[in-house]
């Protein structure tokens, strides 16, 4: 993984610290491990930065808060993603406003809370559509659908996977309209 590689490569080269070169690296490293499952080394790359205001900073804790997420470790989830939504509040990175809500229905989701994913994924869709972000509009009403219809409203679901379908028709992400397509055919 040559990514990874150019990442922890001048990650070491800069040293012991928190430059906003270095906060940046982390961040980005932590989120490209959370891509590949590696959560535990997400988070150990997080952690030293996880505290910093700058946007890199929020971009290292929301990285975190998806691998403990995906971990299954809810509660120090929720306590990144509670310290990120009132960092949003107070942020003009409307791009970050929707990742956080996106963030906030995946939490819900696998804390076995349909109804506020459902909720959540709405509200990421809506800052998506709103900032022109169609990977973020695919992805949110992807996971919208799939609540939806995990709670009975079909309509509805179908109404999400349908535009999730179209955004991701239109970016070529093949997997995932796989499973768009999938889940559409099963309601």
């Amino acid at each position: 993984m040559a990514a990874r590689q150019v990442l922890e490569s001048s990650l070491a080269a800069q040293g012991q610290g928190a430059s906003p070169s270095q906060v940046l690296l982390r961040a980005r490293l932590a989120r490209l491990l959370v891509s590949c499952g590696l959560f535990g080394e997400a988070l150990r790359v997080a952690e030293p930065v996880l505290h910093e205001g700058s946007s890199a900073g929020l971009f290292a804790r929301e990285a975190a808060a998806l691998a403990l997420s995906y971990s299954g470790r809810l509660a120090e989830a929720q306590d990144l993603i509670v310290s990120l939504e009132q960092a949003v509040e107070s942020s003009p990175d409307k791009p970050l406003a929707a990742r956080v809500a996106a963030l906030r229905g995946l939490y819900a989701q696998m804390a076995g809370q349909p109804g506020p994913a459902a909720d959540a994924y709405r509200e990421a869709a809506r800052r998506c559509e709103e900032l022109h972000d169609v990977h973020g509009l695919a992805a949110s009403t992807l996971n919208l659908g799939c609540t939806l219809a995990e709670i009975g409203q079909f309509g509805e679901a179908l109404t999400a996977l349908r535009q999730a379908l179209r955004e991701l028709g239109r970016l070529g992400i093949t997997t995932d309209f796989a499973l768009a397509l999938y889940n559409t055919g099963v309601l």
